[in-house]
């Protein structure tokens, strides 16, 4: 949920700076009951269960637990379908919102060299609008990788909830490979803010080829720069 927050707070100030800046730029305070509200919605659904609600169970293949998907009591209902209804309109929220601000930065870039001020085209060709233009290509890629990296991730999770609570394609092997997929998100989420970004894949290929040369106790040639001149070359 927090994703699909952020993603929503990403698009308003992007899209709507104006707008974004006269509601939280000069009292933040205004979002602290929001960031409450949706604190504690977490916290209320995620302690349903210890309310008799629905029964925590080990899922298939007894690796972990969980609410029981296949619960049919109307309470065991009502918390399945909380937790199915929340999966996919987070879902829906981040890979649209994060769609559109990917769009935008790339209209952005496009929409820029066309303007005929020759102020604009200095600016555009400067070392600062070059470095402008790179940062919101970045942006772009990064914010595309990431909606379909955690669409991915969670959705055949949630469409798995979904249909063990209706009995229909009963299937453990997509039931295991589903929460696989969403364990996995949490790993790879925060290995793409590095791979997606240059300097830092340089870096982490460096580390890599001194850990070889000291692991082949030298064999392989040693990294002729040092990790922060790698990460500044361009």
């Amino acid at each position: 949920m927090i994703v699909a927050v952020m993603s929503v707070d990403r698009y308003w100030a992007l899209l709507y700076p104006f707008s974004y800046n006269r509601h939280f730029g000069y009292d933040k305070w205004k979002i602290y009951p929001a960031l409450v509200f949706i604190f504690l919605y977490t916290i209320v659904v995620s302690v349903l269960p210890l309310f008799g609600l629905v029964k925590n169970v080990p899922q298939y293949p007894n690796s972990y637990c969980m609410f029981d998907w296949t619960d049919d009591s109307p309470s065991g209902r009502v918390v399945v379908y909380i937790n199915v209804v929340n999966m996919f309109l987070c879902l829906f929220i981040i890979v649209v919102v994060n769609a559109i601000v990917a769009t935008y930065m790339l209209r952005l870039r496009r929409v820029r060299p066309r303007l005929s001020s020759r102020d604009s085209e200095i600016a555009a060709t400067s070392p600062a609008g070059v470095q402008e233009c790179r940062l919101e290509i970045q942006m772009a890629k990064l914010t595309l990788v990431v909606a379909v990296a955690f669409f991915c991730s969670w959705f055949l999770f949630a469409t798995r909830i979904l249909a063990n609570q209706i009995g229909g394609w009963p299937n453990k092997d997509l039931d295991y490979l589903g929460a696989r997929l969403m364990t996995f998100n949490s790993v790879i989420n925060p290995v793409l803010y590095i791979i997606m970004r240059k300097p830092c894949r340089k870096g982490c290929w460096m580390i890599i080829k001194s850990g070889v040369h000291y692991v082949t106790f030298k064999m392989v040639a040693a990294p002729t720069m040092s990790l922060a001149e790698t990460v500044a070359a361009r």
